[in-house]
């Protein structure tokens, strides 16, 4: 659903909180050029063949000379990962808070959608420039609406517990087209921080594996196992699942490439 109203009103906000400056693949809303698209109903509005022309891209995830910065959603621990979790693939990072706690905006951004979802409980989604866009899940109450213009460390909800939650805390996702990516890719959850300001997003079969640029990776033969091919590259077997979000009995398939290096 595209509301011809919305459309009107960023392409307002753009002229008058931008001007001449601002990137023209912005217009009507961000990164319409990789969309065609804007959704504030549906979480996961995305059909599979937004997909199927990519291959292998470099992300810029900041712009220091638009003042594009980056900062954590929230301080907090994780308690749970991306990958596999009692027998179904988590999407995203659970990061403990209290109810109440201010969750902020992580880039900037326009808020695609802002309402309760299902599962994921009072959810925002927010399209960045870039063309990620990140979700933010259980939440308790709403500081933002579709539309909105947000910058990155702005206030755009009060954690909660709401959804299918055990506990109060922030769901945390990273998608790109849809396709969710391992956010511990792209962001450092010890230091609050970005790994790096650029992210290399490569096509797979069933979405993207995201990975600084220089990384290593290998390409599995037959008779390769997780054990023998950390050895070989001076890693951990908790490493290579942890990086490729897979578990320790996946099955590996030859002609498949795993990522060996941060």
């Amino acid at each position: 659903y595209i509301d011809p109203d919305l459309v009107v009103l960023l392409n307002k906000k753009i002229n008058e909180e931008y001007g001449a400056d601002w990137p023209v693949d912005t217009n009507p809303y961000p990164a319409h050029n990789l969309y065609k698209s804007w959704n504030t109903l549906l979480p996961h509005p995305y059909k599979n063949d937004i997909c199927k022309s990519d291959s292998e891209v470099t992300y810029c995830l900041t712009d220091h000379y638009m003042g594009c910065g980056y900062v954590h959603p929230f301080e907090g621990v994780v308690t749970s990962r991306f990958g596999w979790r009692d027998g179904k693939h988590h999407n995203g990072i659970d990061i403990d808070l209290i109810r109440g706690d201010t969750v902020v905006s992580a880039f900037r951004g326009v808020v695609r959608l802002a309402k309760w979802t299902g599962g994921y409980g009072r959810t925002i989604v927010i399209r960045h420039h870039n063309g990620l866009e990140t979700i933010y899940a259980h939440l308790y109450k709403f500081l933002v609406k579709p539309g909105d213009f947000v910058d990155p460390g702005q206030p755009i909800a009060r954690g909660g517990n709401s959804g299918a939650s055990r506990g109060s805390h922030l769901h945390f996702e990273t998608r790109f087209k849809g396709k969710a990516i391992n956010p511990e890719a792209l962001i450092d959850f010890k230091k609050f921080q970005l790994q790096s300001d650029s992210i290399v997003l490569r096509k797979t079969r069933s979405g993207f594996v995201a990975f600084q640029p220089g990384t290593l990776f290998h390409k599995i033969k037959g008779g390769d196992y997780l054990y023998k091919i950390a050895n070989q590259y001076g890693v951990s077997v908790n490493d290579i699942c942890k990086w490729n979000g897979i578990k320790r009995n996946t099955i590996l398939i030859a002609g498949k490439e795993l990522k060996v290096s941060r």
